[in-house]
């Protein structure tokens, strides 16, 4: 009953250690989360807002050109030159705007990997631009607007997620569509500010669920800890992936131990039960020979007292002798004995 009280004890204080100790190191992988999310939100928050800023800068110097087909194409370049983050620009006309340019124009100037600056006029009929939703969107919507990620094959010629801002003439109609790229590979080189724990991953969605940076490979059966957070300026949500296993490994560890440490009091203990058992066992031994020898010792004594004679004085008939006598042994019993008794007007006594 002492081992399995406990045993009892120990676990129950040890899960209840377990318990608060869990939830407190969930709370602090939540901030932390929550730390390097707000991080990785100003950053993409700096990247969107410098391509914002340069999408209504290629608006305003289109409208300013807007007669001019070349000095938009112009306006496209000056763009990607001056803006250092920008990787490709364009500006979508409405079909048929120059006719001298075809029915399809696009302006696009991009940065190449040697660092200058490419323009060319990517519409086409293969390439029709009306139909992609970062145009259709910019007609209607009068400000910057955030499409869906999507694979600009024409181009920036990777993976990328557009701000589209019209353009208008001078009497107010929107006659072109702005694009700025963001390439999606910046946005996967996140990973360095949102590497809260090893094997941990991320992942950005737009405001509809589309993948911007897709969620990483996860093993089935594994447990994970998601943590998300809205980037006001898009309105994308950026999520931290933690594994269980892998955020909880120190606490596994610790209780490994203690796990061990317990089983190892537990067999302390187990043994010193085991010997005060044994000692226990002898104090019976001992004492159950006492109480024996106790109980013999007291059976003698009531046979020696019986053996005794008890009236005093024992001749009431007679005035002219009297007798008494007392045993008052030492201990339980003692070896002496005494009598008496008349005998044809005598008295004998031993």
């Amino acid at each position: 009953w002492i081992i399995l009280v406990a045993a009892i004890v120990l676990e129950g204080t040890s899960c209840v250690q377990y318990f608060f100790s869990r939830a407190g190191i969930r709370e602090e992988a939540e901030q932390r989360a929550r730390t390097e999310l707000r991080k990785a939100e100003l950053e993409i928050e700096k990247h969107t807002i410098e391509m914002e800023a340069a999408a209504k800068m290629l608006s305003m110097l289109a409208e300013s050109h807007i007669n001019n087909p070349d000095s938009v194409a112009a306006a496209t370049r000056v763009i990607v030159s001056t803006i250092e983050n920008t990787t490709s620009v364009a500006v979508a006309v409405v079909p048929d705007y120059f006719p001298s340019k075809g029915k399809f124009y696009e302006p696009c100037s991009s940065r190449i990997s040697d660092g200058s600056v490419f323009t060319r006029n990517i519409g086409s009929a293969e390439h029709d631009y009306t139909l992609m939703e970062w145009y259709q969107n910019g007609l209607t919507i009068d400000s910057c607007w955030w499409c869906e990620p999507y694979l600009d094959d024409s181009g920036s010629q990777t993976w990328v997620v557009s701000c589209s801002y019209p353009v208008r003439n001078a009497e107010g109609e929107v006659v072109a569509v702005v694009c700025v790229d963001l390439s999606l590979g910046y946005l996967q080189d996140m990973s360095e500010y949102l590497q809260v724990y090893p094997e941990s991953f991320y992942s950005i969605s737009s405001s509809t669920g589309g993948e911007i940076v897709p969620i990483g490979d996860t093993i089935p059966g594994r447990r994970y800890h998601t943590f998300d957070r809205e980037i006001q300026a898009t309105g994308w949500h950026i999520s931290i992936v933690i594994p269980d296993d892998v955020m909880f490994a120190d606490l596994h560890r610790i209780t490994l131990w203690v796990s061990i440490l317990m089983l190892l009091g537990l067999a302390l203990l187990v043994l010193i039960v085991l010997r005060s058992g044994k000692v226990a066992q002898r104090l019976a031994a001992v004492s159950s020979q006492n109480e024996r020898i106790e109980s013999e010792l007291t059976i003698a004594r009531t046979i020696q007292m019986a053996m005794l004679p008890k009236v005093f004085p024992p001749f009431l008939d007679r005035l002219d002798m009297n007798v008494y006598g007392m045993v008052e042994p030492a201990k339980e019993i003692g070896g002496d004995l005494y009598d008496f008794y008349v005998r044809t007007d005598k008295l004998f006594f031993a």
